[in-house]
């Protein structure tokens, strides 16, 4: 499966109810009924136990109950008033493999992919943003992956979206270990291999 048809899935429309990861959505301080219906921020606890193994050859893929390099457990998404951040948990983040970590930010106008790539000669990460508004670079796009702390923190300011009023992400993370090997997936918006219902976040002089 392309990883276009990837990010497209995970746009689309929820799966059925019941398959969603639990949601916790919050906003900037603010009060009252607007800072409801405008969050900046949304907060998704996956849970261990849903990673998914894709044989590269066929296409199939099942789920496995136990993968914990791969395993995303909770995610903050923050739409904040200079830039955008994304913080995602694992259950054992290692050192290993060619590991993606895929987000990708659409607006009203625009779509982007913004990915950090941990690759064997290079754990401290590399960095692909790609628009089709044409742009091919984020300046200031930021990223850390701790090791230590289970922890990949990207940072996306909000001037390479056009300073969108609003933006939906979506997310996953890909771990493979060669060409001919199997690829393991975990996409927190959802317990399914696809899917889920990105949040709208608003910036908060929205």
């Amino acid at each position: 499966m392309a990883v276009r048809r990837r990010l497209a899935a995970l746009l689309a429309p929820a799966v059925a109810a019941g398959l969603m990861a639990t949601p916790l959505a919050g906003t900037a301080p603010a009060a009252g009924a607007a800072a409801a219906e405008h969050p900046s921020r949304a907060v998704f606890h996956d849970g261990r136990g849903d990673v998914w193994r894709e044989d590269p050859k066929t296409e199939t893929s099942v789920r496995l109950h136990h993968y914990p390099r791969a395993d995303e457990t909770r995610v903050v998404l923050r739409h904040g008033a200079s830039a955008i951040t994304v913080r995602a948990r694992f259950v054992d983040l290692q050192p290993v493999g060619t590991h993606n970590f895929w987000v990708h930010l659409r607006t009203r106008a625009y779509q982007w992919d913004a990915v950090v790539m941990s690759t064997p000669g290079h754990r401290a990460s590399q960095r692909y943003f790609q628009g089709d508004d044409g742009a091919k670079r984020c300046v200031g796009f930021t990223r850390t992956i701790s090791y230590s702390d289970n922890l990949v923190t990207m940072r996306i300011p909000n001037s390479c979206i056009h300073d969108a009023r609003w933006v939906k992400l979506g997310l996953f993370n890909q771990l493979s270990y060669g060409k001919k090997g199997p690829t393991y997936y975990d996409n927190a918006l959802t317990h399914q291999q696809w899917g889920g219902r990105p949040p709208k976040l608003y910036a908060p002089s929205a």
